[in-house]
């Protein structure tokens, strides 16, 4: 699950597979607005984890979908990072398709995941 605090504090991981770096953005009731910006301006790192639902073979999950707390689900929930999650459920299905001895998408090397996102052009590294 992808927390407030992976979001606030611009948290890095190893199993990355797109930025997000808008700020958390909160609808409270009426007029109000919560808004609480990753620190430094800089990018937090959306967990390939977050797409596989749990109890479920062979299902990816992307955009709003994610597995989210609310303050994160205020920030990941926004184009960029939506289509950053698509294109890696994309490529991951690719790559099953083309690794028939794979019974389950949780088998797929995240190092190669991330690597073909990169070799298509995905920010997966740095600040932002």
């Amino acid at each position: 699950m992808l927390t407030e605090e992976d979001v606030r504090t611009g948290r890095k991981r190893a199993d990355g597979i797109g930025k997000g770096s808008h700020h958390i953005d909160i609808h409270e009731s009426g007029l109000g607005q919560l808004r609480i910006p990753v620190e430094n301006g800089g990018s937090y790192d959306i967990p390939w984890g977050c797409l596989l639902p749990q109890g479920l073979s062979n299902v990816m999950i992307a955009g709003r979908c994610i597995s989210a707390d609310r303050p994160a689900h205020g920030s990941v929930r926004v184009m960029g990072p939506c289509m950053a999650m698509g294109q890696a459920t994309g490529t991951a299905a690719a790559q099953m398709v083309a690794g028939a001895s794979l019974g389950d998408v949780r088998e797929i090397e995240v190092d190669a995941l991330r690597a073909q996102l990169r070799a298509d052009g995905a920010i997966l590294d740095g600040t932002h």
